[in-house]
């Protein structure tokens, strides 16, 4: 029984290569430059006075196919069929021909089986299609359902869509009829490709060996035919106008998301940029203001002072350990001086008497007795007592004034200046200037000798 669709009418076919002018092993380089210079010679806006739409037509054709691989690959194993004028329905070859089970999609793999795009065109490109899905269903349905088909049968049915739709029809719905035809897989068991015929067989080793071959070939037919049907509906696909159209907006919302990505990054570097103008402000006007409130607590940087010591400590911590160094250094300034005032007075009393001995006869001057000599001596042995008790007066007024609390502010007498720690009153101990100034502090404390 044959079930073929006739209805595209099949005119004079023409080799694609020999229509693009190239030879049967050229590149897709060559595929693509030969139709550009055949599309630019037979453009119908180029050729006013010249009918040159159909020729055109003929160029966009075999430029689509030859420039897909697949249906490239196709048209090489078909073509010397094809330019014989075969279309899959003249072949009766036999009883175990596929031709004669099958419904042949060769015809309708090529794009002059479909005239134009229009709805209500009978043989417009909906209609024609719509033709062929439906009679692919149906040659399923039905064999599979006949009792040879459903007993020997291990593939189960699946039915699919019928609707091929219209220009009209909505991309849910266009998607959904290609997502069902794409995973297509035949549900016939393929009999008639069986080359032997086990009822001949001798005995059950021969019946065997002759299953395995035929179930070979009935799994090579299956997979043709899934393979021919995977084919028929890459190449409806690519030519629909519906998908042709979701794809162009599928790219401009990808477009539109990149540009709106690129916009958003920009956006965030602004942000970005003002945020850490806005931190640096911030940091500037926090510094300024802590400065400020320095200069109006009155704190004393390191850079302003006239010294080379380092007037900024006044920790607590170092209180207790550089007391009693302190004291130490007091008493060692204090003790020095009055011990060398002690031997310089007693060194001049010395010499007194023994000039006032060595010259007696000098009018000027009486003789010195030894009363006299011993008297001078003991004054001013108590000169120097009285020196050394304003000296320890002085220490002991530094000694009461570290078991006080600690003031606000720290004094040098002896220098006139005043320090804010105690810290930087001991560096200044320790300065050359204090020391000069202590000495002659020191030195005028010191009361004249009575002669």
């Amino acid at each position: 029984m044959s079930t073929m669709v006739t209805d595209p009418a099949v005119t004079t076919v023409r080799c694609y290569y020999e229509i693009l002018g190239i030879p049967l092993d050229a590149d897709v380089a060559a595929i693509k430059k030969a139709h550009r210079q055949q599309a630019r010679l037979l453009h119908p806006d180029k050729n006013i006075d010249a009918d040159t739409t159909d020729d055109f037509r003929l160029v966009q054709q075999a430029y689509e196919c030859l420039s897909d691989s697949q249906e490239r690959q196709w048209y090489d194993d078909h073509r010397t069929a094809i330019l014989k004028g075969w279309t899959g329905s003249d072949n009766t070859s036999g009883d175990g021909d596929a031709s004669n089970y099958l419904f042949d999609v060769t015809p309708f793999m090529m794009a002059s089986c479909y005239s134009g795009y229009n709805d209500k065109d009978e043989k417009g490109f909906y209609r024609v299609y719509a033709r062929v899905f439906c009679h692919l269903q149906k040659e399923e349905h039905d064999h599979y359902s006949s009792s040879s088909g459903a007993a020997d049968n291990d593939q189960s049915f699946r039915s699919l869509p019928t609707d091929f739709g219209t220009s009209q029809s909505t991309w849910e719905e266009v998607s959904a009829f290609y997502a069902a035809w794409e995973g297509f897989s035949t549900s016939l068991n393929f009999a008639w490709a069986d080359e032997y015929d086990t009822t001949q067989a001798h005995h059950r080793r021969m019946r065997r060996a002759m299953q395995d071959e035929n179930q070979k070939k009935r799994r090579a037919a299956r997979k043709a035919r899934n393979d021919e049907v995977a084919a028929l509906v890459r190449f409806v696909k690519r030519r629909d106008p519906r998908v042709q159209k979701r794809k162009q907006v599928v790219e401009q919302e990808r477009l539109k998301k990149e540009h709106e990505q690129k916009l958003a990054q920009v956006e965030r570097k602004h942000q970005a940029k003002l945020a850490r103008e806005e931190w640096r402000a911030s940091a500037e006007f926090e510094q300024a203001a802590a400065e400020q409130a320095d200069l109006l607590a009155g704190r004393i940087r390191l850079a302003d002072l006239d010294d080379d010591y380092d007037y900024g400590g006044g920790k607590k911590g170092k209180k207790k350990k550089n007391k009693g160094r302190k004291q130490q250094q007091v008493l060692t300034d204090s003790d020095e001086e009055p011990e060398q005032t002690e031997e310089a007075i007693g060194d001049e009393a010395v010499n007194q008497a023994t000039e006032a001995t060595e010259d007696p006869t000098d009018g000027s001057h009486e003789p010195i007795g030894a009363d006299e000599t011993v008297t001078s001596s003991v004054s001013q042995q108590q000169d120097a007592e009285i020196v050394d008790d304003e000296l320890g007066d002085a220490e002991d007024s530094f000694e009461s004034d570290d078991e006080e609390s600690e003031p606000e502010t720290w004094r040098c007498e002896c220098c006139r200046k005043d320090f804010k720690s105690e810290g930087q009153l001991e560096n200044h101990f320790q300065s050359k200037k204090h020391k000069a100034a202590f000495k002659k502090w020191r030195s005028n404390k010191i009361l004249p000798v009575a002669v």
